[in-house]
């Protein structure tokens, strides 16, 4: 009581004084903000005597065991053991990417099948996030263009023109399938389609890391998703061509609708390998830019060597032209496609396999690469 009397006092005597100096209105808004900041210290005061008092009773209560010393152990080693965990359990807060493989328990090939298992679960976990990045990579792709979107008809109509005109009426070619002569506007739509889808799913799929470097800088997201967004993109722009073929093929023919049951197989071969080849030169990107240069040469070469422009009848009586021709993984694919909606027949069933094996395996190589090169992303954008 006496020390809240002596307050008081020295807080009148505080205010006399700066009523001489300040005028009574100042005086009493100074003092009032004085009184406030005591207020404050008090409290704060307070609660360390409170914070000071529970931790006196907590080791009156629990009184610290003495150490065990494990047998078998230096006392260099139980130095080393006693700083690295309070490193692991301080550090994840700031650099959780990097510390995530360091302390991680490793159990082999489990354990490593397990944290791959995980990281593709993360795709399905994130689908709408996957589906926002791919959403926002087509509206950027068409982003200021009067068309918008109708370029995706837009575009593989003008390439057929252009290849019809060369190869159909100046070269006058009638590429031979299955079921006999076919047009080659047709032939060629159907297969110039899927090798679109393959050749944007690459390009982009390839600067899928670089062209978001503030995202993967700034935002802690799984990283998997932007490669595999890009192809899902790419696979958007594929299926709305597909309405434009499907409407070519119904006015013009062929009209084997029979073929159809067999595009599931076929689209679905094509996005393991996309896929695969997207995370590889994704992460090869970053490392190497020259990746992006090098790609649309060796896409241009890879072009003229799958039967795109050509029908794959004309190696049938050269053997070995016809072998390296299979050796390529993009052929049991586009012949697929030109064997479904053209002759309404199932896949050439060895050269869809021989694809489906090259598949998986870029897409194993592929996916990781990626995972062991992504913890050091940062430091290289």
């Amino acid at each position: 009581m006496l020390a809240v009397q002596g307050y008081f006092r020295l807080s009148l005597r505080r205010h006399r004084v700066m009523s001489q100096r300040l005028g009574p209105v100042d005086a009493s808004l100074a003092l009032g903000r004085d009184l406030y900041e005591d207020d404050v210290l008090m409290r704060l005061e307070r609660v360390a005597e409170q914070i000071a008092r529970l931790r006196r009773q907590r080791h009156a209560v629990a009184p610290r065991q003495p150490r065990q010393r494990v047998i078998g152990r230096t006392p260099k080693e139980d130095t080393h053991a006693r700083v690295f965990r309070h490193i692991r359990v301080s550090v994840p807060v700031v650099t959780h990417r990097f510390v995530t493989r360091a302390c991680a328990p490793h159990h082999g090939s489990r354990g490593i099948l397990v944290r791959v298992i995980a990281d593709l679960g993360a795709l399905i976990e994130r689908r709408e996030l996957l589906g926002d990045f791919a959403w926002r990579q087509l509206r950027s792709r068409y982003k200021g263009s009067v068309l918008g979107f109708g370029w995706n008809f837009l575009i593989p109509l003008l390439q057929l023109v252009v290849f019809w005109i060369l190869f159909g009426v100046l070269l006058g070619t009638r590429p031979r399938t299955e079921t006999g002569e076919q047009s080659y506007a047709v032939f060629l739509f159907v297969g110039l389609l899927p090798w679109t889808f393959f050749a944007n799913s690459l390009q982009s799929g390839a600067a899928a890391i670089v062209s978001n470097a503030t995202i993967v800088k700034k935002v802690r997201l799984p990283l998997q998703l932007l490669p595999a967004a890009s192809v899902l993109s790419s696979l958007a722009n594929f299926a709305l061509s597909l309405v434009v073929l499907f409407v070519v093929l119904a006015v013009f023919g062929p009209r084997h609708v029979e073929g159809l049951i067999w595009l599931p197989i076929l689209v679905a071969v094509q996005i393991v390998m996309n896929l695969g080849l997207a995370y590889l030169l994704a992460a090869l990107d970053v490392h190497y830019r020259d990746i992006e240069h090098i790609l649309g040469i060796v896409l241009l070469a890879w072009y003229f060597l799958t039967p795109v422009l050509f029908p794959i009848a004309l190696l049938v009586d050269r053997q070995r032209e016809l072998f390296l021709l299979e050796l390529n993984p993009m052929t049991g694919v586009v012949v697929g496609y030109q064997r479904a909606l053209l002759d309404g027949l199932p896949p050439d069933w060895w050269t869809l396999g021989y694809s489906a094996v090259v598949a998986l395996v870029l897409f194993v190589v592929g996916f990781a690469y990626f995972r062991r090169t992504k913890d050091d992303f940062e430091s290289y954008l």
